[in-house]
């Protein structure tokens, strides 16, 4: 979808095109804690793995088509972690266009520890590393939304990491 709108000056036409996106959080356990997948984009920025929804897909479809794509991992490699959902919405540019980006993502745990990049055929990853909360962080730290979706993420895996009996005792209660 393409929106037209004016500049200041009447003349000047300005296309906004809308993007669809969607992803996953990829993540497995390990024994200091979970470790979230991140890729390392043409060597500038670090994200989760993600790219365009196509006519007639799911996003979810789309996110585990993209999570093949990038890294090689399967939907057979993952499990998706039912009642997660996170949304990030931004605009950019690029050279005079601007981009009004929606992306969705899902919440995957893997027990893979590597992943295949040079299947890439875009050639826009450079890199990947599994991260601790703690430094996965660090790499979101001018990236506001990543850093939102990342600490959901985290806080999520953690809630259903507690015993049934902890989760629904008040907080003013004694073991």
């Amino acid at each position: 979808m393409v929106n037209q709108s004016k500049d200041s000056d009447p003349d000047a036409k300005r296309e906004t095109e809308d993007v669809s996106t969607a992803g996953l959080v990829v993540y497995r356990n390990t024994k200091d804690g979970p470790k979230f997948l991140i890729m390392y984009h043409r060597g500038w920025y670090w994200n989760f793995p993600k790219g365009k929804i196509q006519k007639k897909e799911t996003p979810l479809e789309a996110a585990f088509r993209e999570v093949y794509e990038e890294t090689g991992l399967g939907k057979w490699d993952m499990k998706i972690k039912k009642g997660f959902r996170a949304h990030e919405n931004f605009t950019f540019k690029v050279g005079k266009k601007s981009f009004k980006k929606s992306v969705a993502l899902f919440l995957a745990q893997t027990s893979k520890k590597s992943v295949d990049i040079t299947k890439n055929q875009s050639n826009e990853l450079s890199g990947y590393g599994w991260f601790l909360y703690r430094d996965a962080k660090k790499l979101f730290k001018n990236y506001k939304g990543n850093e939102a979706v990342l600490k959901k993420a985290y806080d999520f895996i953690q809630k259903s990491r507690r015993p049934k009996y902890q989760q629904s005792r008040e907080p003013s209660q004694k073991p």
